[in-house]
């Protein structure tokens, strides 16, 4: 079942995920990024997880925070979910009730010699694909999955 935007806005709001595990702990930290379209930083989001699943933890995180009823689209790629994090992103969209775009991510092929690296959940793949272009100042990186990834790299343990 895909979820209408009705429209995508210049500053629509997504959040943009990225992880990182501290050895010392064992445990995995997520950090989410909310921008306004490509030009603004709206709100950071923090979890810790004993992984190496943590979608429950972020799902509840995204739930919990003053930032959900605006965020329209979830962002994730899997380079950025680092030392073995995983999120199934069929299941955050679940039990956030947003849709998911998912770069880098591979499902099996439906009738396909190859998998399509992006996944859309609950979003058409016309529709993520402007939403990408929307919130991505060069290519189809957008800003809130560069900013995750910039605040990971940051917090990451030597």
């Amino acid at each position: 079942m895909s979820t209408r935007l009705r429209e995508i806005k210049r500053e629509i709001r997504v959040l943009g995920l990225a992880s990182w595990s501290t050895p010392d702990t064992g445990t995995h930290e997520t950090v989410g990024v909310i921008f306004r379209g490509k030009h603004w930083l709206d709100g950071v989001l923090k979890t810790s997880s004993g992984g190496p699943s943590i979608t429950t933890e972020v799902a509840e995180t995204i739930r919990r925070s003053n930032h959900h009823p605006q965020i329209r689209v979830i962002l994730l790629h899997r380079d950025l979910l680092n030392d073995g994090a995983e999120i199934d992103p069929h299941r955050l969209s679940r039990e956030t009730g947003k849709p998911v775009i998912a770069l880098g991510f591979q499902e099996p092929p439906q009738n396909s010699q190859s998998p399509t690296p992006p996944i859309a959940v609950c979003i058409d793949e016309k529709t993520a694909k402007r939403v990408l272009k929307i919130t991505s100042r060069t290519g189809l990186y957008p800003e809130a999955l560069r900013v995750a990834g910039l605040l990971a790299e940051s917090f990451k343990p030597d």
